[in-house]
């Protein structure tokens, strides 16, 4: 049972919220395509993000995942 998990009620609330506030928002995941300078991007990185297509047309914050060098672009797996 979860109640043995957690020596106070409160530690298991707080969890209980870092947890939700993590994925209780609908988020995206978006690969990226962009020059090599993208690699000066460490992962856990804030990065905007603006396109005119997928919902991003205003602009949002997204969190660098990973990257991949493929020739002479730089592919960033971001979450938003």
């Amino acid at each position: 049972s979860a109640a043995g998990l957690y020596a106070q009620s409160a530690d298991a609330d707080t969890e209980a919220a870092r947890l939700f506030a993590l994925w209780g928002t609908l988020r995206a995941l978006y690969r990226i395509t962009t020059r090599p300078r993208a690699l000066v991007c460490d992962l856990g990185r804030t990065v905007y993000i603006e396109h005119p297509r997928h919902g991003l047309a205003a602009g949002r914050l997204g969190r660098v995942l990973g990257h991949t060098v493929r020739g002479s672009e730089v592919e960033l797996l971001t979450l938003c």
